[in-house]
């Protein structure tokens, strides 16, 4: 979308024809005039365009879930949170606002799904959080607050890998 302050974070096929990236703030968003960090979604076979998301959506890692996919953005000195997109167009369908300076950590910890639990690890919190995921199944999918872990006792989540027909 811009040819200075994008870099790709994390990069999910949905296993049919879409390739989702995330155009990620190289650094504090204002720098970009806050047109970064919008999640993109590209035909693989027409190979266009299909969404992409409002800007400050999306750096880090982010995952499919179902017919949605759940985001994170925040940076040092910004506002952090947690969106839930439709996976079809891109729209914001919810919304978990985090503390200012307070925002997902690098991609290794920072989101996983066990079970009805949305793992989130922090950058530089001391304790990641726990969401339930109410709603999902519905067109108003929450997060709910479930709880929070000492950084020390985190789980490290390995990402899945490719099957051979996404390879």
């Amino acid at each position: 979308s811009r040819s200075d302050h994008l870099e790709v974070q994390d990069i999910r096929f949905d296993g049919d024809r879409t390739l989702f990236f995330n155009e990620a703030c190289q650094t504090y968003s204002h720098q970009a005039g806050g047109r970064c960090s919008s999640l993109v979604a590209v035909d693989v076979i027409t190979k266009k365009v299909r969404w992409r998301s409002a800007a400050l959506r999306s750096n880090n890692a982010f995952l499919l879930h179902g017919d949605t996919i759940i985001t994170g953005y925040g940076f040092t000195g910004e506002a952090g949170g947690l969106f839930v997109l439709n996976q079809s167009d891109g729209r914001q369908i919810g919304h978990r606002p985090l503390f200012r300076g307070v925002h997902p950590g690098n991609i290794h910890d920072a989101l996983a799904i066990v079970g009805d639990t949305l793992h989130v690890g922090l950058y530089d919190a001391g304790e990641d959080l726990r969401f339930r995921l109410d709603g999902f199944d519905g067109s108003s999918p929450r997060l709910t607050l479930s709880g929070q872990v000492p950084q020390e006792k985190r789980e490290r989540f390995k990402r899945p890998k490719l099957s051979a027909a996404t390879k």
